[in-house]
Order: structure tokens, then C-alpha cells, then sequence
């Protein structure tokens, strides 16, 4: 089981410096793409990484430390993702508001999940003077507040383009 953490760990080294990446970088560019493509490899790497762990746990007869309804609530998110995806695939039809919703959400929410694990799941491990602090909490839950901003920006993309201030073009000298 030992390798098994051990690649769990670095799929963890590698998803949270490339979701931040990924949610800093300018959408749709290079930088985004790539760190976007390396996030979602290591929070696949995790996945399979986790549900071995956790099927070991179960396999042994013994719990998470939590218990078993974290593993359960996760499997009840991930189930209705997949459901809504077979709806969106059924449709054939998103809008691209729509597409960049559902990229949203799938992204943010696997990012706090990487978040909330290190920040408020491996406490033991950062510093004595941070744990418990409630800045860890801050950390752990930003990926809602960048989803809550692009949500927003995305759904009301044409009212917020109304507001933008225009720059007034300098008066030359002698015109």
C-alpha cells in the first residue's frame, strides 16, 4: 500500500500548483490549457489512487477516520455528475455558457476537493503555528468563490460588458 500513497501524494504534489495555474492563467490560453491538462491527470491519478485506498479500507473491514459517509457522499456527487453528463450527451446541444458551467463546476469542485484535503485533511503535516487557523479554511474553500466569480461573469457576461469602463482616447497636443 505503500506505493500506492506514494503516488497519491505526488498526484496531490502535481494538482494543486497546477490548479492554481489553471484558475490564475488567461482562459483559453496556452499556459491554461496546459496546466488544466496536467491537473486533470493528477486529480485522475488521485481518483484511482483513492478509491484503491479506500477499497483496501473496506476490504480489511476497517473505516476512515471520518467514517464511511464521506466516501459515500463523494460517490453520490460523482454519480450525479455522470448522470448529468449522459443528460448533456443525450441532448447533443450546449450552449457555450453552458459548457464553460459544467467545466466550471467539474474543475473547482475537484480542485477543493484536492484543497480540503491538504489544507484541513493533513493538518499534521504544515506547520504547528498554522493548524486549526482559520486561513486553512480560507484555502481550502476558495475554488467556490473562483467558481462562484466565473459563474457570475459567465452568466452575466453581457450586463458586466455594459459597465466596463472605456478609456477615453488623450487629447494630442496642437490638434
Amino acid at each position: 500500500m505503500n506505493i500506492i500513497m506514494a503516488i497519491h501524494i505526488a498526484g496531490g504534489i502535481l494538482a494543486l500548483p497546477a490548479g492554481t495555474i489553471a484558475v490564475m492563467a488567461r482562459k483559453g490560453g496556452r499556459l491554461h490549457v496546459w496546466a488544466g491538462n496536467v491537473f486533470f491527470a493528477s486529480m485522475l491519478v488521485l481518483g484511482v489512487t483513492a478509491a484503491l485506498m479506500a477499497w483496501s479500507v473496506v476490504m480489511d473491514g476497517a473505516t476512515t477516520p471520518a467514517g464511511p459517509g464521506v466516501i459515500y457522499a463523494l460517490a453520490l456527487v460523482c454519480l450525479t455528475a455522470g448522470l448529468l453528463d449522459l443528460n448533456a450527451i443525450l441532448r447533443k446541444m450546449l450552449t457555450p455558457a453552458q459548457r464553460i458551467a459544467r467545466h466550471l463546476w467539474r474543475m473547482c469542485f475537484a480542485f477543493f476537493i484536492a484543497t480540503g484535503s491538504f489544507f484541513l485533511g493533513q493538518q499534521d503535516v504544515l506547520p504547528l503555528a498554522v493548524r486549526g487557523s482559520p486561513f486553512l479554511f480560507v484555502l481550502a474553500f476558495a475554488p467556490f468563490a473562483v467558481m462562484a466569480f466565473w459563474l457570475v461573469r459567465v452568466r452575466f457576461a453581457k450586463v458586466i460588458a455594459k459597465f466596463r469602463l472605456r478609456a477615453v482616447p488623450a487629447v494630442q497636443p496642437g490638434a
